[in-house]
């Protein structure tokens, strides 16, 4: 899933940077810097939604 993909999911459910920071475990800055970059599978392991 592209960063594109997640932004337009989070908007579709009315979800905001926290709850989804908080969710996976990191800080919504965090979040915000991650989707600005193509997220690596270093990143997927680290929310815990790598394969």
């Amino acid at each position: 899933m592209s960063n594109k993909d997640i932004r337009e999911k989070m908007k579709h459910y009315r979800l905001l940077h926290w709850e989804v920071a908080n969710q996976i475990g990191i800080s919504d800055g965090r979040l915000s810097v991650w989707l600005r970059t193509p997220l690596t599978d270093e990143r997927k392991k680290e929310s815990g939604r790598g394969n």
